[in-house]
């Protein structure tokens, strides 16, 4: 019996050291992050400045715009005047080396951003620096708009016959875009657009895809989400068009199919889908294709 009690006792006080020395490991490691975020608040509050690097460029020879940044948010606003601005602006940490490289030639002005030392700039947690594009009320021939950490928005309707966005690790909103194509993607993070006119492809591997107004369905025009939703609002609609919606979750549409196609329900296939069209299917040139894997579609 005694025995008994002594091995007890013994498996006791191991159970007890275990859990003593599991405890002082997660200690240690939340020690270390409590002490690695406050020297980041640190640096970042006593080691920041205010950045603003400025540059003009004539707009009446340009057709085509690319804009690029690795890490600074892209955003773009309406010229008081005829000509291009762009400035790199904002604070930072005093360690960054922000660097603003813009250059035209054949017609073509391609703009820039980014940081020599990459790392510094995350030493400040409020770090506001971005990039400003503002342009003039024109059309442009060609948009091509790329980012790799960061956001891309746009309080003004941008005018091209041609518009790409393509961000890896952030949310693109447009207050509006009027043009031939609009093509946009995004790996991680929303798509908004305000105002659409135009024909569009627009993917998102894990985010929502919104459109407020689309002034006119016309073309051949594709939405797809992997991890999201869309939400799609229509101001007109042509004669003839041809309709398909395929989700694993919720679909819900206010646009009329004279001639349904297939329709199914999860309950039955575990799929959702509605696809027809109205009007002569010979004469149809409007086709709408929207697919969600696993959120609601809206239109």
């Amino acid at each position: 019996m005694d025995m008994l009690a002594s091995f007890s006792t013994s498996r006791y006080i191991r159970g007890s050291v275990a859990m003593n020395k599991q405890k002082m490991i997660w200690i240690t490691i939340l020690g270390f992050f409590v002490i690695y975020l406050g020297s980041v608040l640190i640096v970042g509050h006593f080691f920041s400045k205010n950045e603003n690097i400025s540059k003009v460029i004539a707009s009446n020879t340009i057709q085509k715009l690319k804009v690029s940044s690795e890490i600074f948010h892209i955003q773009f606003h309406t010229s008081k005047d005829q000509q291009i601005h762009v400035s790199l602006s904002g604070r930072t940490s005093q360690f960054s080396k922000p660097i603003l490289n813009i250059s035209v030639k054949n017609q073509v002005l391609e703009i820039h951003g980014f940081d020599q030392n990459i790392g510094a700039v995350s030493l400040r947690l409020t770090n506001s620096i971005a990039l400003h594009i503002y342009l003039p009320d024109q059309k442009f021939h060609s948009i091509e708009i790329v980012s790799e950490m960061s956001s891309i928005s746009s309080n003004q309707t941008l005018k091209a016959n041609l518009l790409t966005i393509k961000s890896g690790l952030g949310r693109i909103s447009l207050q509006g875009f009027k043009g031939q194509q609009l093509i946009a993607s995004s790996d991680i993070g929303t798509i908004t657009i305000g105002e659409l006119d135009s024909k569009i492809y627009i993917e998102s591997n894990s985010g929502n895809i919104k459109i407020n107004n689309w002034t006119e369905l016309k073309y051949d025009n594709q939405l797809h989400t992997t991890r999201g939703s869309i939400e799609v609002g229509v101001k007109q609609v042509p004669n003839t068009y041809y309709l398909s919606l395929v989700s694993n979750g919720f679909i819900s549409t206010n646009i009329n199919i004279n001639r349904v196609l297939k329709q199914t329900q999860w309950k039955m296939t575990g799929i959702n889908q509605i696809e027809g069209y109205t009007g002569n299917i010979k004469d149809n040139r409007t086709h709408i294709k929207m697919n969600s894997d696993t959120g609601k579609i809206v239109i």
